[in-house]
């Protein structure tokens, strides 16, 4: 490690930063827990315009109680590279209270002013103008920018840019603000041209790169985005965060399975110790639920990089849904030992054990996460889990309450409590705890709950007239009515979730999931107008299985057959281990008059025996068309 951070730091010296950032990334794998080639890689994402993968060189470093003032200032311009000005400020008054000598002090008396809209903000401000121009760094800049921003005051911000490219004439960060300025002014010709002038300075500089392509996107040329991106990657072939953003376009332009695998693995062959593209290819397995390939593509990840803890927790999932539970175990074991101030693997841990029907040693690890993050819910959720299955359900409520002393403005601590008695049929209690949560700042999500709550305790009454309140309360809270019509079609009353799904609509007209619910509810009533719904849909969340199965089932409604067979082999191969998927193919191969086709996918499925539910059906069907 010591030789690649020299041979990174010379590479610095010599604005190579690809290869910086390749020399100092390994740097990072060989001494995860070392502080410097964490910083220095954090700089030299930053130089190239990459703001959260610099958050997360340094996250592991961030994660200390007591971290130091320059790693606080360093996380600051991370967060306003990546567009998150409140965090920035955070950040930068947090540095500037550990140097009280610095001028970054007048930053957070700034900062604090402004943030709270105190008197005497604007003659803070300017103490900090004072400051940054005194200054030859450009920390001070940075912060005053932050300040800006925080108050949208643009023409300030854009002021103070101006001072920061004047020491930075030939940098490529001034530039790249200016762009990020004129989004939020929803100026897209001027953030265009200050991305352009970004990239003339500095092509390397992936920032500007792909907000130029988010523009493109936004202004429906998708293949000007492809083109653009493809360029870089031609410029820059190593850089996973470029091949990893020409992924996400290829899924949003409704690529397929196979050719986002291709697009994965050549990331990950580009960049081999690039965990971003690793992590990706493991979860692009196990979303389509082909735990072989996730398992193999997992091992490998933690054969290149065998400290990284997210690969370490992603072959312990993959392992774990895989049925190796003693693998998993072990590996998040390991994952513990790379990260001993997190409470992540101890909860792992504690999954695992329960799968392997050891309940004394899932307590330990939850008591272990809770001396690591005492404060911490997921932790705390964790232990309400366990005290449920040890049939403790005091011990349970005990730890809802301390939530709730925790958290007195939040809803979560009685939306705990709602959710241990509805468990026990306590429902009267139950609805008091969700009542008083949805009382609370942030508190609709106890609506659903609530309401659940009611019919579960047979008060459909009740129920009604608290779903009608809320709904003339809160207009707006299309996900209380989205539930509200998952609910109705969970009851089968599917003209009453039609009319819940087109109040969503009605709200919220590009509501993927309200369009394709609507569509399938049109279809199963025999209903019109199912398949430009479920062709929008389609459209507007391109390759998901779960869409291209109601558009299949909608043009089978409309005697489109041959379309339907398309969108649903499409269907297959997007989720190609879910047998209603091939279930519903068979039957629009057979309804097409292809019985061979039809029993080819049938005959995948009688493998599945009793554990798929259909394979009556299956049987039937085979029988039907002679086996």
């Amino acid at each position: 490690p010591r030789l690649l951070l020299l041979a990174g730091q010379a590479e610095m010296q010599l604005q190579s930063w690809t290869q910086a950032q390749a020399l100092l990334g390994k740097a990072v794998q060989g001494a995860p827990d070392a502080p410097t080639p964490r910083r220095m890689l954090a700089e030299v994402l930053l130089r190239t315009g990459q703001g959260d993968e610099a958050l997360q060189a340094i996250g592991p470093l961030l994660d200390d109680k007591a971290p130091d003032a320059d790693l606080l200032a360093l996380a600051a311009r991370a967060h306003l590279m990546a567009g998150n000005a409140q965090a920035a400020e955070a950040s930068f008054a947090r540095a500037a209270r550990l140097k009280p000598g610095d001028t970054r002090l007048q930053a957070s008396v700034a900062l604090a002013q402004v943030g709270q809209r105190r008197a005497g903000a604007d003659a803070a401000l300017g103490a900090l103008a004072t400051a940054a121009q005194a200054e030859a760094g450009t920390g001070t800049d940075l912060a005053l920018i932050s300040a800006h921003l925080r108050k949208q005051d643009f023409d300030a911000a854009l002021k103070a840019v101006a001072a920061l490219a004047a020491k930075q004439p030939q940098q490529a960060l001034p530039d790249y603000l200016r762009g990020r300025i004129a989004l939020q002014r929803r100026d897209a010709a001027a953030a265009r041209k200050a991305f352009d002038a970004a990239l003339a300075k500095e092509p390397g500089y992936f920032a500007a790169t792909v907000s130029l392509a988010a523009l493109d996107l936004g202004e429906g040329k998708p293949d000007a985005a492809r083109a653009r991106l493809q360029a870089f990657v031609q410029r820059e072939p190593g850089h996973g965060p470029a091949r990893m953003a020409l992924v996400e376009l290829a899924a949003r332009s409704g690529a397929t399975r196979p050719e986002l695998t291709r697009l994965i693995e050549e990331a990950v062959k580009a960049s081999p110790d690039d965990a971003m593209a690793r992590a990706a290819l493991i979860d692009h397995h196990m979303a389509a639920q082909e735990n072989a390939k996730a398992l193999s593509a997992a091992q490998s990840a933690v054969a290149a990089l065998p400290d990284n803890a997210d690969l370490l927790d992603r072959l312990g999932r993959v392992q774990l849904a895989s049925g190796d539970t003693l693998l998993a175990i072990a590996n998040f074991t390991k994952m513990a030992r790379v990260l001993p101030k997190s409470a992540l693997p101890q909860l792992r841990l504690m999954d695992a054990h329960l799968v392997n029907k050891d309940l004394a040693a899932a307590q330990a690890s939850v008591r272990k996460a809770m001396d690591i993050e005492p404060q911490s819910l997921p932790t705390q959720r964790a232990a309400i889990t366990l005290a449920l299955r040890d049939k403790k359900p005091a011990q349970a409520l005990a730890i809802a309450r301390t939530v709730q002393n925790q958290r007195p403005n939040e809803a979560v601590g009685w939306l705990l409590e709602g959710d241990i008695e509805r468990a026990q049929q306590n429902f009267d209690p139950a609805v008091v705890a969700l009542r008083k949560a949805l009382g609370k700042p942030q508190g609709a999500e106890a609506a659903s709950r609530l309401h659940g709550t009611l019919l579960a305790a047979k008060k459909t009454a009740e129920a009604d007239r608290m779903a009608q309140d809320w709904l003339r309360q809160h207009p707006d809270d299309t996900a209380f009515a989205f539930y509200l019509g998952e609910s109705a079609l969970a009851q089968n009353d599917l003209a009453l979730a039609e009319t819940r799904f087109n109040q969503v609509l009605q709200r919220t007209p590009n509501h993927v999931m309200a369009l394709n619910n609507v569509a399938y509810l049109r279809a199963r009533q025999n209903k019109p107008g199912a398949v430009p719904l479920a062709e929008r849909a389609v459209k507007l969340a391109p390759g998901r299985a779960v869409l291209l199965d109601t558009l299949a089932m909608s043009y089978a409604q409309d005697r489109q057959i041959n379309k339907a067979v398309a969108a649903q082999t499409q269907a297959v191969a997007l989720a190609p281990t879910d047998p209603d998927y091939r279930l519903s193919l068979a039957r629009l191969h057979q309804q097409a008059g292809d019985a061979d086709a039809a029993r080819a996918e049938l005959r995948k499925l009688v493998p599945l025996g009793k554990a798929f539910a259909g394979q009556d059906e299956v049987a039937r069907l085979l029988k039907a068309m002679g086996g």
